[in-house]
């Protein structure tokens, strides 16, 4: 239990739990399989287990056993013995005798571990008490990675937007840069400021210039790609990190586009909202993260000066 607790990371305190279960009790090979959408996902398995099953969806409502599996809170033991059908034959093919051990929060059951034997009749009351301690430690420690994940994850995070603070964006920004660089691949850089966003505030009071932020930044998250990075920069300033695969001047149109396409509803009545954005691209010669956000903010400016509501790219 101290191996698995040594971890913070919840995805890797339940692959040392499934390891330190593997090795505990009896069996040749052991499954994760995490339970989230309504689905069961084999997530890890034990060392001495065949890898092709990683990554595989299985629907529990397909097999008659595991209803009852992630309604249970104790382990449940099953054979094949007397021609008994195994659950998940592809996982349990040539394996005689299993248990499933659900590994469980306060409120649902997160994965099951699923440990198989080729001998008949493995498993003893012993087996499964061990099997249940470990599993209740285990998801303790779990629990606790999940609550600083969920402290880490507000400490990086704009209470406004939910988007990145500005601390939180430079810190992930500054290694995708790293790791841009070291596989040669392209990267670019977004800045975005909200038109006359004073005006609204001086008019309509920091309230609703809130709510107007709130909205673009919804708009912002709906509009980029999970893998691109969007930070609030300050004030009612953006800043977007957009890696391989994107054209980063079409996407600041799309971008622009998306907040200009309709007013935004405030409790002073519903308002237009523009945009004006820089767009930058990661040279060779960029000694750091700083100097490719310096380019964005200098093509942002150019943009206002231009008249507003449009994108530069340099």
């Amino acid at each position: 239990m101290s191996e698995v607790s040594q971890t913070l990371d919840p995805d890797e305190v339940l692959g040392r739990l499934l390891d330190a279960v593997a090795r505990i009790v009896p069996g040749e090979a052991a499954w994760l399989l995490r339970h989230d959408d309504a689905m069961l996902t084999v997530a890890a398995v034990s060392e001495r287990t065949d890898t092709s099953a990683l990554g595989r969806r299985l629907d529990p409502a397909a097999d008659p056993t595991f209803p009852a599996l992630l309604g249970s809170v104790l382990p449940v033991v099953g054979t094949t013995a007397g021609g008994r059908p195994a659950p998940l034959p592809h996982l349990l093919t040539g394996m005689a005798s299993w248990m499933a051990v659900p590994l469980s929060s306060q409120t649902e059951t997160v994965a099951i571990l699923l440990i198989a034997s080729t001998a008949p009749h493995t498993y003893t009351q012993a087996d499964i008490e061990i099997a249940a301690v470990l599993a209740g430690q285990g998801m303790v420690a779990y629990q606790n990675a999940c609550l600083f994940d969920q402290v880490r994850h507000l400490a990086g995070t704009d209470a406004l937007t939910g988007t990145y603070n500005r601390r939180r964006f430079f810190e992930l920004a500054s290694l995708s840069v790293a790791a841009a660089r070291a596989h040669d691949q392209p990267l670019s850089a977004i800045m975005i400021d909200i038109d006359h966003f004073k005006r609204i505030n001086d008019v309509y009071g920091h309230l609703v210039g809130d709510e107007v932020i709130r909205e673009i930044s919804r708009r912002l998250l709906g509009t980029v790609r999970e893998g691109d990075l969007v930070g609030r920069y300050g004030g009612e300033e953006f800043s977007l990190l957009v890696e391989v695969g994107t054209d980063a001047a079409e996407l600041a149109e799309r971008l622009r586009t998306a907040i200009a396409a309709k007013p935004i509803t405030t409790e002073g009545g519903p308002l237009p909202a523009t945009i004006s954005a820089g767009v930058a691209h990661l040279r060779p010669d960029d000694p750091d993260l700083g100097t490719l956000l310096a380019r964005a903010d200098a093509a942002l400016y150019q943009a206002k000066r231009q008249g507003r509501n449009r994108v530069v790219s340099v």
